[in-house]
């Protein structure tokens, strides 16, 4: 990207570069988050199979296969809930951001940054911890459909 800005000629061209890079880096985003979210899923799998590394990729495949509605649904609304804390959190620290220029009261806001901090941090533990708890009960209620399914069935006889 920086020896595109350097071979650029004209104003277009430069433009074209800035949409490539924005992409670019939505697709590394969107890349980091889809392999968080796999890492994820095998752990729950190695977790409540009680397997390897090669097996817990097979019960994920089958896993992700079997509830992709479910699972996209709940991906769908942590991305959501992720995207609104983060630009809260972006418009409270510019906010802030803005009170801080002003000469006596800019070391007030130093506290407030912090604790807007912490919030920020603690909020975004939160919604981890509330998606992995989502994605374990989605597969929970999976490992016990699965498990009813493989049953022995057992013979009931009449009295006659």
């Amino acid at each position: 990207v920086a020896y595109g800005y350097q071979a650029a000629q004209s104003r277009a061209l430069i433009l074209g570069w800035t949409v490539i890079a924005a992409v670019a880096a939505a697709m590394l985003i969107a890349w980091i988050t889809i392999v968080n979210l796999l890492y994820l899923l095998l752990q729950i799998s190695m977790a409540i199979e009680g397997v390897g590394l090669a097996d817990a990729i097979r019960a994920t495949a089958r896993f992700i296969r079997v509830e992709f509605r479910e699972l996209a649904a709940v991906f769908v609304v942590v991305v959501v809930l992720v995207g609104a804390a983060t630009l809260a959190s972006a418009l409270a620290w510019s906010g802030v951001g803005l009170i801080a220029f002003v000469p006596l009261v800019g070391l007030a806001v130093f506290p407030l940054q912090l604790a807007a901090l912490l919030i920020r941090g603690v909020v975004f533990e939160y919604l981890g911890l509330t998606a992995l708890c989502a994605y374990l009960t989605l597969y929970q209620g999976y490992a016990a459909r699965r498990a009813e399914a493989v049953a022995p069935t057992v013979a009931v006889q009449h009295p006659a």
